[in-house]
């Protein structure tokens, strides 16, 4: 009896629990334009190097369309990069078709010499598709994430890379 009493409860309890009309949607809170604050690239190759690439964002804009789908980044109204986009049931979004990201997400001025043709490698084998994590959106925050191996082969050099890659954003 005392169980029958006690499921009661908790189902009036979970009856009457009505989600708060003022929290927005995923989809609602990541719609509209961003403003880059700054990208981080963490490029590690196990044994070899390990090294972090900050660079500041401040002129581009990255908007998503929620509603069609669509991605773009431009810098003074120019377009870097479109493409469609997807958010997962994990929080994280997949972008399908950015083949100009590796040109608009990492700052190459910050590569030495002796790097630039392993970052050409690494580029070439970038397909424009990629998951990212959604750290973290609120209404005016949006901070993303995805780590990445990458096979370079160079010179007779060959070493497996690793990309950690964090963007930051701000409406």
């Amino acid at each position: 009896m005392k169980k029958i009493a006690l499921f009661s409860l908790l189902v009036l309890a979970l009856v009457q629990c009505t989600p708060d009309p003022n929290e927005r949607t995923l989809e609602s809170r990541l719609h509209g334009s961003w403003t880059g604050v700054k990208i981080d690239n963490h490029l590690t190759a196990q044994g070899l190097w390990d090294t972090l690439h900050p660079h500041t964002t401040s002129y581009l804009t990255m908007t998503f369309d929620t509603l069609s789908g669509s991605f773009v980044v431009d810098s003074a109204g120019i377009v870097l990069d479109s493409a469609s986009f997807s958010i997962g049931s994990d929080s994280s979004i997949t972008v399908v078709g950015a083949t100009n990201a590796s040109r608009w997400s990492i700052d190459k001025n910050m590569i030495s010499a002796f790097g630039q043709p392993l970052l050409q490698e690494l580029e070439s084998n970038f397909t424009g598709n990629q998951k990212s994590q959604i750290l973290y959106v609120s209404e005016n925050e949006l901070q993303l994430y995805f780590e990445k191996l990458l096979p370079v082969n160079y010179q007779g050099f060959q070493a497996t890379m690793k990309l950690r890659h964090t963007e930051y954003w701000f409406k």
